[in-house]
Parts: C-alpha cells; structure tokens; sequence
C-alpha cells in the first residue's frame, strides 16, 4: 500500500507541476504574450518538423528582418503560414514580406502586408514533437483516461498510509466521544 501511495503521490506532484506551467502558459496566452503553435507541414524540414511546437512572441515588424522566421496570416487561405522571410520591403506606413519555406522550391503565393507598428508573431523557441503530443491529449481517446488517471492518483494521495492506524484512531475517536456524551448526561 505504501508504494501505491507514493506513486499516487508523485505523479501527483508532477501533474501538479504540469497544470502550473499549464496555467502559467494560458495566462500568457491569453494576454497575448505568447502563441504556441503547432506544425502541420513539412514546408520548413529539416528546421521545423511536423508535429513540433513552437513557442512564438508577438514583435514589432520593423524588428522582423530577412532570413527571420515569421508566423503571418494567408489572406488566401486565413492559416498561420510559418517560413522564412525572404525579402522586406518598406512602402511609406507599409510593410512587406515575401516569404518561403525552407522545404519549398518557390515563394509563397502572396505578399504579406503590414502597418508600421503592427505585431507579427516570430517562433523562437522548437519543441520537437510536443504539438502531436499536446494534440494527441486533446482527443477524447487519451484525454477521458488520461482524466481519470489524474481523479485516481488523486484519491490514492488521501488514503490513510497504514489502514490499521485509522481503525485504531477512528475506535479512539469514538470512546472519546462516548466518554464525553456520558460526562454530559451525567451533569
């Protein structure tokens, strides 16, 4: 029982760890620090794979520069497109990119355009294959389990570590609470 307790116990505080820099990435988020994104191509190989997650901040466009890897918007297809930028182009308040997968042979098909002082997002950090496990958590196959791991590690942390004592402290309990009813009737 002993071990079964310690391993609740740990996998406990690792989940708990887990959800805390969980937590800490979804307030991030959510206040538009950080984007994390996950690759669904292979336009970037060998830099950027399939299933990698990337971790990207929002950066003033003036900053993004060629050979920069940038995540911008398609007006074709309205997807995040992460490449290379390719050529920079300044217009009066305008700002232009051309941009190219590492894996293309040719440029994307469009120009992306920008306002001085807009934000881009820029990838700046690669979690090789986190994003296929982050999506594969997501799907109900692996996260109802998944869920039901974390309910069971959780109640085996507040199981008694030795049964015979919480008998013995529930019997000692009980004559304390008998031996106070009697000095109460006895008054």
């Amino acid at each position: 029982m002993k071990v079964i307790r310690a391993a609740g116990d740990g996998l406990l505080w690792v989940m708990a760890v887990i959800g805390a820099l969980t937590g800490v990435l979804w307030i991030a988020h959510a206040f538009g620090l950080i984007q994390p994104l996950v690759v669904v191509s292979e336009s970037m190989q060998p830099a950027i794979r399939t299933g990698d997650l990337l971790v990207a901040f929002p950066v003033p466009v003036e900053d993004l520069a060629v050979g920069d890897i940038a995540s911008l918007p398609s007006t074709i297809t309205g997807n995040l497109i992460t490449h290379r930028i390719i050529n920079v182009a300044t217009d009066g308040d305008a700002v232009y990119f051309e941009m190219q997968g590492d894996d293309n042979d040719a440029p994307d098909a469009e120009t992306y355009e920008y306002a001085l002082g807009d934000t881009a997002l820029h990838p700046v950090l690669t979690i090789s294959r986190a994003g296929s496990v982050l999506t594969a958590l997501g799907s109900p196959m692996i996260g109802i389990p998944l869920f039901v791991a974390i309910v069971a590690s959780i109640l085996l942390t507040v199981l008694p570590s030795n049964p015979r004592k919480l008998a013995e402290s529930s019997e000692a309990d009980d004559q304390l609470a008998l031996s106070g009813a009697a000095a109460v009737t006895e008054e």
